[in-house]
């Protein structure tokens, strides 16, 4: 779990003098680290404040920080998953009391485009605890580092909701889709990718893509995709789902797949379906 991106003599400075302005009086409560806790999230966490300011957030951190005794950046940056640390007592709490934690909000309802923005939210508050404003270069970084820590579960409801998403597209395919033929040994084409571009540019930011397989018969035997919103694994797919509907991600080197659950039929059929229909079309 990190705690700022990098570690040098400025931040180090910075971290030791606001540690020792850091009020740490008042109730405390105990916390087990689970994945994607930092001590910035945690902060947020326990202000409970819809518009809380990132001066509020950060004095919080420090407090968090000091009731611990993280005299150093490179302890505030160690906490592991399982670990216990204390947590400054919301009002009302009683001292053993755990905080309170907001059920997450269920998304199989919405409107694709809302479950892939849901979904993508909590994916980014994940990969990029302290907000995207920041390179592509420490973007990529902060996703091959902390990618790790999205639950399998989450990482799954994306997947759905990327499904679900590309539902709406194929169902309505416009200028935005750019379709290209894949090919194997031979001279047939056993392969389609398909690209959502930005505002139908061929050149543009690409929204979504797909890669499907087919069989010697013209079947599909998978398809990997990733979801509009975010794209966790860079330039590679997110996403494999096989013909018996087990939807898989890739491993941390992105040579095999991780089975992630397996969907019922009536979650996947529509999906395999109308990229059936662009098959038997485009690869006639």
């Amino acid at each position: 779990m990190y705690f700022f991106i990098e570690s040098n003599p400025e931040t180090r400075s910075y971290y030791s003098t606001m540690y020792q302005k850091a009020d740490a009086s008042g109730e405390k409560v105990e916390h087990k680290i689970k994945r994607g806790d930092n001590l910035w999230n945690l902060a947020k966490s326990q202000l409970n404040k819809k518009n809380a300011t990132n001066q509020e957030i950060s004095d919080m951190m420090y407090r968090i920080a000091r009731l611990n005794n993280m005299e150093t950046l490179e302890s505030a940056n160690n906490i592991k998953i399982g670990d216990i640390i204390y947590l400054p007592a919301a009002a009302g709490t009683k001292k053993s009391e755990k905080p309170h934690t907001a059920p997450k909000t269920e998304t199989a309802n919405l409107p694709p485009e809302e479950q892939v923005k849901r979904t993508s939210a909590e994916i980014k508050k994940i990969l990029f605890p302290y907000g995207e404003d920041i390179s592509y270069t420490q973007q990529s970084l902060l996703k091959s580092r902390n990618k790790k820590n999205i639950p399998d579960d989450l990482y799954a409801k994306h997947g759905k909701a990327g499904m679900n998403y590309w539902n709406e597209v194929l169902k309505n395919p416009d200028e935005d889709l750019r379709i290209e033929k894949g090919y194997g040994l031979g001279s047939k084409a056993t392969a389609l990718h398909i690209t959502q571009k930005e505002g139908g540019n061929p050149y543009g930011k690409t929204v979504a893509h797909l890669y499907v397989q087919t069989d010697k018969n013209g079947k599909i035997k998978e398809v990997a995709f990733n979801s509009a919103g975010i794209a966790i694994n860079g330039i590679r797919f997110d996403y494999v789902l096989d013909s018996k509907g087990n939807l898989q991600k890739p491993d941390d080197f992105g040579i095999r797949e991780i089975k992630l659950e397996q969907l019922p039929k009536e979650q996947y059929s529509e999906f395999l379906g109308l990229l059936q229909g662009y098959i038997d079309r485009e690869l006639k």
